[in-house]
């Protein structure tokens, strides 16, 4: 998906001002943010919803090619101030083409147990040629809202214009 145009280097990209699909929490379109990162949006399956974008992005060189792709993490929630009513936190990949910021997809997480209670947040994300891995921070029934104890780890890669995950693997 085309967003808008971009510099010859993703790192001067001015991140605050890009808009980012709003298909991890089934929000139709782009998403502009405010100047503090929120917006608010209706989400097609959980109605209204707040959203927020992350501080920055991390870099790293997915196709090879010698410039960086960026990686930055989204979150969706029903509104409230606690981490109960967190829906879902997914991270937007960037490239550039042809002076183009283009969005080539959605990284959301792959572990969701059922009985945790609550969404899976993104933790480390890191774009390597061929490849990228996401650390998947997940709830274990005992764990209160504030910080999950589970992790995994899933590889994403890209196949064609399509980010495909990996299996998740449980690593803690």
């Amino acid at each position: 998906m085309v967003i808008g145009s971009a510099p010859a280097d993703l790192h001067a990209m001015k991140w605050a001002e890009i808009p980012v699909p709003g298909d991890f929490c089934d929000a139709p379109g782009l998403v502009h943010f405010d100047d503090i990162g929120e917006s608010r949006a209706n989400s097609r399956t959980r109605g209204q919803v707040h959203l927020h974008r992350g501080d920055g992005p991390v870099y790293g060189d997915l196709d090879g090619d010698g410039e960086d792709e960026a990686a930055l993490t989204v979150s969706c929630n029903n509104g409230s101030d606690t981490g109960a009513g967190d829906l879902i936190e997914g991270s937007v990949v960037f490239t550039r083409l042809g002076g183009q910021l283009i969005s080539i997809g959605t990284l959301t997480p792959q572990h969701n147990p059922p009985e945790a209670g609550n969404c899976t947040r993104i933790g480390k994300v890191e774009l390597t040629p061929q490849r990228i891995t996401v650390e998947e921070l997940w709830y274990r029934q005992t764990d209160s809202t504030c910080c999950p104890t589970g992790k995994a780890t899933t590889v994403w890669t890209r196949e064609g214009d399509r980010l495909v995950p990996g299996p998740p693997r449980i690593t803690s």
